[in-house]
């Protein structure tokens, strides 16, 4: 980093955000044979969310993706994908307004999972049009194969970013997202789906059968969105911490006076003379 130049350090990861949080477990009368979950049909229908953060705890647009179905023509489909995110212009009618109110980018394929294209739009998008396009970006990613083709390598050279993978065996410590954003992210996706719950049950007319509707594309895009803005910079800069991307200049030594170990302060203070 420092022969780089480096100074501030980004995190990039893509999680899968679920359309309805069914509970695992549940209560039933014992021994019956079969046991039933209410939900609204679209409990393993799910959307894909890259998150984007760096060092300085700033939160950068979402890329959100849903599944949607490719027409049958294909320049139909070519004008899609590079002139409407993948949508048709019905859906892109309705989809266009929702980035806007939501500061996001929201596409769709028929996998509503990421991909090399996404990957090189996502790059384009975030650091294509920055000021000093001489001054090189340290992304983290994780090792997914769509994040390291030919194209999105290519893409990111011609940006002047420069792609630090992080294992597969260990984002779980390497990657400030697995860390420390994305567990209060589900948090909060969970949180709202229970608000709709409750809120569902508290409308409901007992004399008509209970029909329960699952929350609509808008809802799930709105859901996201806030909950990822709730992050707070604590949140994400203690993500980059933890995963030791993060050490101030200034990052204060322990007092060796708080603690009883007689070896520990002689550690620490040859440690500062360092």
């Amino acid at each position: 980093m420092s022969v780089d130049g480096i100074t501030k350090v980004y995190n990039a990861d893509q999680t899968g955000c679920f359309f309805e949080y069914l509970p695992k477990k549940t209560v039933d009368c014992v021994g019956a044979p079969t046991v039933w979950v209410r939900c609204g049909g679209k409990d393993k229908e799910r959307a894909t969310a890259m998150l984007l953060a760096d060092s300085d705890g700033v939160k950068h647009p979402l890329f959100l993706v849903f599944k949607s179905k490719s027409s049958s023509v294909p320049e139909t489909c070519e004008e899609n994908a590079v002139e409407r995110h993948g949508w048709g212009e019905v859906n892109w009618s309705m989809i266009e307004p929702l980035q806007m109110l939501h500061n996001c980018q929201i596409y769709g394929n028929e996998s509503a999972w990421w991909n090399a294209d996404l990957s090189v739009a996502f790059l384009e998008f975030h650091f294509g049009q920055r000021h000093n396009m001489e001054e090189k970006i340290l992304l983290v990613w994780d090792a997914f194969s769509a994040h390291w083709t030919d194209a999105v390598q290519a893409k990111a050279a011609e940006l002047n970013v420069i792609l630090m993978e992080v294992p597969a065996s260990y984002s779980w410590c390497c990657q400030p997202a697995d860390v420390g954003w994305n567990k209060p992210l589900k948090d909060g996706l969970r949180s709202r789906w229970i608000s709709y719950l409750m809120k569902t049950l508290k409308n409901y007319d007992k004399s008509q059968p209970f029909q329960f509707t699952p929350p609509s594309h808008n809802t799930i895009i709105e859901w996201i969105a806030d909950s990822f803005d709730d992050l707070s910079k604590t949140v994400i800069t203690n993500g980059f911490r933890a995963t030791k991307w993060l050490v101030p200049d200034d990052f204060p030594l322990p007092d060796p006076h708080d603690f009883n170990d007689p070896v520990l302060p002689e550690l620490l203070g040859a440690l500062k003379e360092l």
